[in-house]
């Protein structure tokens, strides 16, 4: 809503000493004038607030004519109230209830009215804090638990501006959990020592009213609430609850309320008599008839007087006879048919009024009968109004039909969204959040008009083709033809608009709903390219929601060539891009990921059988619920400390066992098993396990109705009510695997009739005749066992084998399961018998059986194969990227998905996309250790080198004999030669003529290959580490003749690790062999004449602790060296020509080179020497310093740079690629970098970053005067 907020800032008072701090409130300190001060606090309570409650309660006075002292008063003396108001008295929580009409709605005004003045909002050194909210059904803006809570905080904290500081915490308020924690917090703050909260018309909460009842009758000590609502039982049952509640019934304050109505009748007749100068018996007439039919009701609330239909119909009549019926009309028809109230801005834009907002309010008051207006947005002025014209007045509003009617909305928001386009708020800087987007927004927000069209232009069609429209042909509403161009031309302008308003969420279920609209097979065009969009939707789901700008960084850069959604878009990929990376052809089977942090690692995940989500629920009391339609999160909730969180099927409850910390052991213990309602959050009962031994798992039955809990020693089934209905005592014995990594599950067969029990071994119970199965001995019936059981003693082995996954087939009472010797079982239950299914060597951990029973998926550690049951044969297969191994998969009811999990990640796999085989991409490629070439080898057909900025420099045609080729690769610097060694030879290629040189066979390994410039002799160099020789070779790159060999330089038998070139010398870096392990030597580097193989000059580096070394690297120049230091965890910037070491730099970083004389290439960003040079020039004594060891030496004590990484870089996560650390383009998940030995495996430049993952290497190129163009960009911010 559009609500004037012009004297927000001034509304903000700091109580005694306390100061008002108006702006962003971060790790460090950011100073801004005071207008930016209060335009970003302005901002901030705008995104918390749907709306301002204090102008809502004037407009409903005013709609309402006023409010009058004499209708209300008589409340001020009832005993109810007078015991709430009670300082002294317990009644915390006072409700008003009565039907319609009963005048609650101006009862509650009144009572803000006495209580404002003892209140903070008119008195600010009083400490009572009023806050309140009035809900109203008919406006999505007040009509959910969400918005109510939002107004409740957004008041108190005007009254209380040290509250702010919990607003700037966290922007992000659209979930129950968020705002109820956030809410807490507020309400727990000690600068709030008594609060009253009062909230109007709790029945017209339509949406999470249960979460709200439930937060209003829970125990908040310093907390006063008064609330209204119509007789519902339902709203009865819950405030029932609380101990401290007063009950203030209209119905049996009858008296009270018929005075209240006589009162107001009285004063109406005055002001009709003034207006009309009625003479007095006719004033006396119209009293008496008033009287007569109120009912003892307020003709202005509720349902009005009998005769109402009469008097609408009257209103409709003046409208037919009127000059602007048609406008009119107009007007009653979109209030009658929109679903949710229009702002005059929309209104206006819908309808396209040439009118301004004065007269747009003129033309709704000549409405009045129907229509009122609050807040600049239009309402009826009662349900029955709006009844009464859908129902009686249809055939004028809608001549057409209502189902035409709806495709006209949907028409006129499309042709409203046609002037959407990128970057709305004009932010330029892809990487900006949310948060920060909002905090820019323009005013007046170009948006602003455009809301109602983007979220709800989708649902207009659902009204056209729900209706029946049997007079208007197909011809006449091409629905498909006007999507398919909006999609086609505006779809990512779309997502932008719906991310910059949090709606996101909208996006995927209106791409849903138009997948199935019924199309004509020559418009299968649209059903490809819905498709497509929701592919790119599921792809970017994780980021565009907090990252609105990723949609065409990302999203562009990062889709299959042959993605629609890219081609159709193409000219909006950033123009800082120079050349974009390389990706995959098509869409991956991946639907979706959702990942976590190691700290909070996936618990559970399984399929509901009546929607589409897939549960998850991670270790930090989290249960996530993500659509598998369409990738969006639907809901989180979050509960304290609880463990083993356990959803019904219906999604309608979840049990949960909470714990406590423990003083004797010092340790968490449990507590409690708790059983709530999901969607409310209310207890629905509970159990101490105080004395109890632990649970160890719980499953809710196939129909929701049963809960099964496994203890230690025995397994309870419980009834919905907490009773129990069955009980077996456990006795695991030799069943139980001790050494078992194998969390403890429960799974029920498809009609709930048995229940099976993993805990390493298997146990199923029959629910119906209580009786239980023993697993056979998996070693007497497998072949392998039986092959192998003479290795392992039964002490050893146990009397079972050690099962890892069981599942039931569905639809019987047979269990399949797997075991850690990679084999699987079929278990007959009610016949006892058990045979070998199937034995794989090429791993299992977990499997998941089709619903459809023709296919089995099974789980290895980073790949997923699909198998017939039948013939046992691989039908699919796919290789995931590689994070952590797998431990669970799922199918979905539909079978159309699978769900697979690590510790830290699932994954949503598209069924039938996955590829009939798993083979790899035959094309291998690497970063080579210059950290600039990139190579792309396809086996024994070619090799593809590739410079970043300038994009394949050659493409050889490798012979057929070459069928290998490692790791030890180079180029040239001067880019003529490229050189690799496969198993048995050393292969120099020209890339001038395209040819082999030299095919130098080498019979010994190549560790570490490079080549230098060509030199004064007009010849390149190769040099060569060879392993386990202890030895540099080097050969004429023009002869390929053997130059010379250069041994280890002392009886160390030190190994080569790393050799370079510069100028006329070669660097040689030395380290310890693996014999000298156990002791500690000096990494020594050597410069040697290339011409005479004379040792130049010899430098120790600091000692190192790991076999390989070698990592450093040389300026090409020959003036620098930089080299990481081991025990320090940093690098080391050594003078090579004085051999001086200047100092440490403060980045832990292994991947490193020289990419000019003062530029290193890291995986974390450029490091500018000229600058560390500078710092240590200037301002040398204030770095702190850090000693470095040197074998035979004295310690030296170095200074300690902590670098800018400037331009180009990569988040410690891989999640982004930054640029001067700040978030820029955001990376999905199959395409992040690949760690080798916990470090990434990324190379940046000056102008360019290059990532190696797990299916190739991509560089993402920069024009050269990108970082102007994004500095520029990020300093128009308010950041």
């Amino acid at each position: 809503m559009e609500n004037s907020t012009s004297n927000l800032v001034h509304s903000l008072n700091a109580a005694n000493n306390a100061r008002v701090q108006v702006g962003n409130n971060y790790h460090t300190t950011n100073n801004y004038h005071s207008g930016a001060d209060r335009d970003d606090t302005k901002k901030l309570l705008e995104a918390l607030r749907s709306t301002d409650p204090r102008h809502d309660k004037i407009n409903i006075e005013q709609t309402n004519n006023h409010l009058l002292r004499d209708a209300y008063k008589w409340i001020l003396e009832n005993p109810e109230f007078l015991a709430w108001h009670d300082k002294s008295h317990e009644d915390r929580l006072l409700w008003i209830k009565g039907d319609p009409g009963k005048g609650k709605t101006m009862l509650i005004c009144g009572i803000i009215n006495e209580l404002l003045s003892s209140t903070k909002l008119a008195n600010p050194e009083s400490p009572i804090s009023l806050s309140y909210f009035f809900c109203q059904a008919t406006n999505s803006s007040l009509n959910n638990s969400t918005a109510v809570i939002r107004g409740l905080i957004y008041l108190l904290v005007v009254q209380q501006p040290s509250l702010l500081s919990y607003l700037r915490a966290n922007t992000h308020w659209d979930t129950r959990v968020a705002i109820e924690g956030l809410f807490r917090k507020i309400i727990a703050d000690p600068s709030l020592p008594q609060v009253y909260l009062i909230v109007d018309a709790l029945d017209e909460c339509i949406e999470d009213l249960d979460f709200l009842l439930a937060i209003i009758s829970s125990p908040t000590p310093r907390v006063k609430w008064i609330v209204s609502s119509r007789n519902r039982r339902g709203i009865e049952e819950y405030l029932e609850e609380s101990s401290s509640k007063l009950a203030l019934s209209l119905e049996l304050n009858e008296k009270s309320v018929s005075k209240a109505v006589g009162h107001f009748i009285d004063y109406r007749i005055q002001e009709l008599a003034k207006k009309k100068r009625l003479r007095s018996d006719v004033a006396e007439q119209v009293q008496h008839h008033l009287i007569q039919h109120a009912n003892g009701t307020f003709l202005w609330v509720g349902l009005l007087p009998k005769g109402l239909n009469e008097l609408y119909a009257r209103m409709m009549d003046q409208i037919r006879a009127s000059d602007s019926c048609e406008l009119y009309t107009r007007l009653l028809a979109i209030a009658s048919t929109v679903f949710r109230p229009l702002t005059f801005s929309e209104l206006m834009a819908i309808e396209e009024l040439d009118m301004d907002e004065e007269t747009l309010r003129d033309l709704i008051g000549e409405c009045g009968s129907f229509l009122t207006t609050r807040d600049k947005t239009v309402l009826f002025v009662h349900q029955s109004a709006k009844d009464f014209l859908l129902k009686e007045s249809s055939e004028l509003l809608f001549q057409s039909g209502l189902a035409h009617h709806h495709y006209t909305l949907f028409q006129r928001s499309i042709d409203i969204l046609k002037y959407l386009h990128k970057d709305m708020y004009g932010l330029v800087y892809p990487g900006v959040s949310l948060e920060v987007a909002i905090r820019n927004r323009p005013e007046p927000d170009p948006l602003g008009s455009y809301l109602y069209a983007l979220v709800f232009w989708a649902e207009h069609i659902r009204g056209a083709c729900q209706l029946p429209n049997e007079d208007t042909s197909e011809g006449e509403m091409p629905v498909v033809e006007i999507v398919y161009q909006f999609l086609s031309e505006k779809l990512l302008f779309w997502l932008e608009a719906l991310s910059l308003c949090h709606n996101q969420s909208v996006a995927g279920k209106a791409l849903s709903f138009l997948k199935n609209l019924p199309t004509a097979p020559s418009e299968s065009r649209l059903s490809e390219l819905i498709h497509d969009a929701l592919r790119f939707l599921f792809f970017l789901g994780p980021v565009i929601e907090n990252y609105p700008l990723q949609i065409y960084t990302s999203g562009l850069l990062f889709s299959p060539h042959k993605s629609l959604i890219r081609n159709m878009f193409k000219q909006y990929t950033p123009e800082f891009i120079e050349r974009n990376p390389r990706v995959h052809e098509d869409w991956s089977p991946i639907l979706g990921v959702f990942e976590t942090s190691p700290e909070t690692p996936i618990r559970h995940m399984r399929f509901c059988p009546i929607t589409q989500m897939l549960i998850l629920s991670t270790s930090d009391s989290q249960l996530w619920m993500w659509n598998a339609s369409d990738g969006y999160m639907n809901k989180k909730a979050k509960y304290d400390d609880a463990r083993l969180l356990t959803p019904s099927p219906d999604l309608r409850w979840v049990a949960f066992v909470t714990m406590r910390y423990s003083k004797k052991s010092k340790k968490l213990v449990q507590k409690s098993l708790e059983v709530r309602e999901l969607e409310s959050d209310n207890l629905l009962y509970t159990m101490n396990l105080k004395g109890r031994r632990n649970v160890m798992a719980m499953q809710i039955t196939p129909d929701s109705q049963s809960l099964a809990v496994c203890f230690e020693d025995k397994l309870d089934v419980y009834t919905s009510e907490g009773s129990t209905s069955q009980s077996w005592p456990l006795k695991l014995g030799g069943d139980a695997n001790p050494l078992s990594p194998i969390p403890w599950r429960m799974l029920f067969s498809s009609d709930g009739a048995l229940l099976l029990l993993l805990f390493g071994g298997l146990v199923a119970f029959d629910m119906r005749t209580n009786r239980r199965y023993k697993c056979p001995n998996l070693y007497k019936v497998g072949a392998s066992y039986i092959r192998y059981a003479h290795l392992y003693s039964k002490d050893e082995r146990g009397d079972n084998a050690n099962i890892l996954d069981a599942k039931f087939i569905p639809n019987t009472h047979q269990a399949m399961m797997n075991d850690d010797e990679e084999s699987m079982f079929i278990w007959n239950i009610p016949k006892g018998k058990c045979k070998e299914w199937l034995t794989r060597h090429n791993g299992m951990c977990s499997f998941a059986y089709s619903h459809a029973e023709t296919w089995v998926a099974i789980a290895g550690e980073q790949d997923v194969s699909l198998l017939d049951l039948d013939q046992k044969t691989v039908l699919q297969e796919i290789l995931l990227p590689p994070k952590d191994s797998i431990t669970a998969i799922e199918v979905s009811y539909d079978n159309k998905t699978i769900a697979v999990r690590s510790e830290t990640t699932a994954w949503l796999l598209d069924v039938r996309a996955i590829p009939a085989d798993k083979s790899k991409n035959n094309i291998d490629s690497y970063i080579l250790r210059d950290r600039v070439t990139v190579v792309h080898h396809e086996k024994k057909k070619s090799i593809e080198i590739q410079i970043p900025m300038k994009g394949v420099i050659a493409k050889l045609d490798v012979p057929n004999e070459v069928a290998w080729m490692g790791f030890p690769m180079a180029l040239s610097p001067d880019g003529r030669l490229f050189a690799f060694a496969d198993l048995e030879s050393i292969c120099i290629w020209d890339l001038k003529t395209r040819s082999l040189r030299h095919s130098i066979a080498v019979s010994d390994r190549v560790e570490n290959l490079v080549v230098s410039s060509i030199g004064s002799s007009g010849t390149h160099w190769i040099a060569a580490c060879i392993l386990f020789k202890f030895e540099v070779r080097v050969w004429n790159a023009k002869t390929g003749q053997l130059q010379r060999s250069y041994k280890s330089p002392d009886k160390l038998e030190r190994s080569s690790a790393r050799a370079c070139f510069v100028g006329t010398w070669l660097g040689v870096s030395w380290c310890f062999p693996a014999s000298l392990l156990a002791s500690i030597e000096n990494e020594i580097f050597i410069r040697y004449d290339i011409e005479t193989g004379q040792e130049l000059k010899c430098l120790d580096l600091p000692v190192t602790e790991s076999l390989g070394g070698g990592n450093l690297t040389v300026s090409p120049n020959g003036k620098w060296m930089v080299s990481f230091v081991y025990r320090t965890n940093n690098l080391l910037l050594t003078n090579l020509e004085s051999g001086i070491y200047l100092a440490l730099i403060g980045i832990n970083t292994r991947f490193i080179a020289f990419i000019d004389d003062s530029s290193v290439s890291t995986e974390r960003g450029v490091l500018y020497l000229d600058r560390i040079l500078d710092d240590l020039t200037l301002r040398s004594e204030t770095f702190k310093t850090q000693a470095v060891q040197v074998k035979g030496q004295f310690d030296q004590e170095l200074p300690v740079i902590i670098p800018d990484l400037d331009k180009y870089g990569c988040s410690t996560s891989g999640e982004w690629i930054t640029f001067d650390n700040k978030p820029l383009i955001w990376v999905p998940q199959q395409y992040r970098c690949r760690w080798f030995d916990d470090w990434p495996e990324i190379a940046t430049g000056h102008h360019h970053i290059t990532i190696q993952f797990s299916g190739g290497v991509y560089s993402v190129v920069f024009r050269k005067d990108t970082g102007e163009y994004l500095r520029k960009a990020i300093s128009n911010l308010c950041i």
